[in-house]
């Protein structure tokens, strides 16, 4: 229940203060965070991609200050609160709707990296056209220190030859992407223990951490197969498997009473 004793907003009037700094209610503090600004503006029915952009972005007056979306956003977590804007037809990310309107197309193959650090930033200057490998190097260093400069952090983890979290030699995949094995593998545990799944690339580190196989039996060298796939098979489970004769093909025996009709005509029912 509202308190009596609180004045109105100093805006609209109609509610109580929320934050006494401001004067301002609960609905027209939540307007001017998300907007920037108290107007209550509406977009006019019928309104253009562009329209939509620009109603949804708050220009910077500093020379090389962020435009920062204002409306929806593709998630509430800092870092992935990346912009959307709906194109009569679809929603796409505002950044690369800005991109692709003010500079011109994103080549194939390459993604939009923020130069600013900022996701909700759809300034076209800001706005840079690089491959995902070298997105994720540029925004996935840790520790992150704000203190040291965008390029050195990008120089520092280019140059280091081990994990930072367990001082582990980096691998190098096919494509040329370095990874920490034990980490990967980690993380992929705890993915698996969280979700339940067992499946894709969990099932894959899971299997490879396996020194026994579902009977028992240890893989040692003399008692592991590995066949063209990569995967590894109980050379003791296959002996086994082998030594069991096949049934014949007509050999089927079906319950007392059965009318599945597959059956030749001479062939006995219990």
């Amino acid at each position: 229940m509202a308190d009596p004793d609180r004045p109105l907003c100093s805006h609209c009037g109609k509610k109580p203060v929320l934050v006494m700094k401001t004067m301002l209610c609960a609905n027209c503090t939540a307007r001017l965070r998300r907007r920037g600004t108290l107007e209550r503006k509406r977009l006019p029915k019928g309104s253009t991609t562009l329209e939509r952009w620009e109603f949804y972005t708050v220009r910077s007056e500093e020379p090389d200050g962020c435009w920062l979306w204002r409306g929806a956003t593709t998630s509430q977590e800092p870092g992935k609160d990346y912009g959307i804007v709906w194109t009569g037809t679809k929603h796409v990310l505002a950044h690369r709707f800005a991109y692709e309107h003010f500079v011109g197309p994103i080549p194939d193959g390459l993604t939009i990296d923020h130069t600013c650090e900022t996701p909700r930033c759809v300034r076209p200057d800001h706005l840079e056209p690089v491959t995902n490998a070298v997105n994720i190097q540029r925004g996935g260093q840790w520790p992150h220190d704000p203190d040291i400069p965008r390029a050195d952090r990008v120089n520092l983890e280019l140059t280091r030859p081990n994990c930072p979290r367990c001082d582990t030699p980096y691998t190098t995949d096919k494509n040329g992407k370095r990874y920490c094995q034990p980490c990967a593998n980690a993380h992929m545990r705890e993915w698996t223990r969280r979700t339940g799944r067992t499946t894709g690339k969990a099932a894959g580190f899971r299997n490879r951490e396996k020194t026994h196989c579902d009977n028992r039996h240890e893989f040692t060298p003399d008692n592991t197969y590995i066949a063209p796939d990569g995967s590894r098979n109980c050379r003791t489970c296959k002996n086994e498997r082998r030594r069991v004769p096949n049934p014949p093909a007509n050999a089927r025996i079906c319950q007392p009473g059965c009318t599945c009709g597959r059956h030749r005509r001479k062939s006995p029912h219990p």
